[in-house]
């Protein structure tokens, strides 16, 4: 199985930034940035759970292989 290429770079309220892949559908409509209360209940809860901490801010970062020209 093949990681998520797509990171969500969230910033616990309480710590640094840490990085999590997982396979959660991000909301196109917040486009890369973001407040975390805009994301929906159940991956707001999924993140939290996976980085341990209330959830500040988050980025959606691409961690896969560059893009071909």
């Amino acid at each position: 199985m093949r990681r998520n290429p797509f990171a969500l770079l969230v910033t616990p309220s309480d710590g640094a930034p840490v990085a999590t892949h997982l396979p959660v559908v991000f909301p196109a409509r917040l486009g890369r940035r973001g407040a975390a209360g805009a994301l929906p209940s159940d991956v707001r809860a999924r993140v939290r759970d996976d980085v341990g901490g209330e959830l500040a801010d988050l980025m959606l970062r691409y961690d896969g292989p560059p893009a071909p020209r």
